[in-house]
């Protein structure tokens, strides 16, 4: 993966977690359990870095059109910040 996840520490990934969860609007599909997912991976779990799966949908989550996406948007953007250093790019990742 082009990605590396640096150093973050739980509280505060969990905190931007919380707040992503809180701008998505759907339940079908779920569109907070990208949150899941990274809590699961690295919180929950502690692995050194996200699935290609998750990483790629955080990266659509980052670059994304529709007005039913754009609150979540800038926190989806605060968590790549986070974990690797830049907003990823879905192109790069291909998705």
């Amino acid at each position: 993966m082009p990605y590396r996840i640096r150093r973050f520490t739980d509280a505060q990934l969990s905190e931007l977690l919380t707040q992503f969860r809180g701008s998505v609007f759907r339940t079908f599909p779920n569109d907070a359990g990208l949150a899941d997912e990274i809590e699961d991976q690295l919180v929950k779990r502690g692995k050194p870095e996200l699935t290609e799966k998750t990483q790629k949908k955080l990266a659509r989550w980052c670059r994304t059109n529709g007005n039913l996406y754009q609150q979540a948007m800038p926190v989806a953007q605060q968590i790549s910040r986070m974990l690797y250093g830049e907003v990823i790019d879905r192109e790069v990742l291909r998705t």
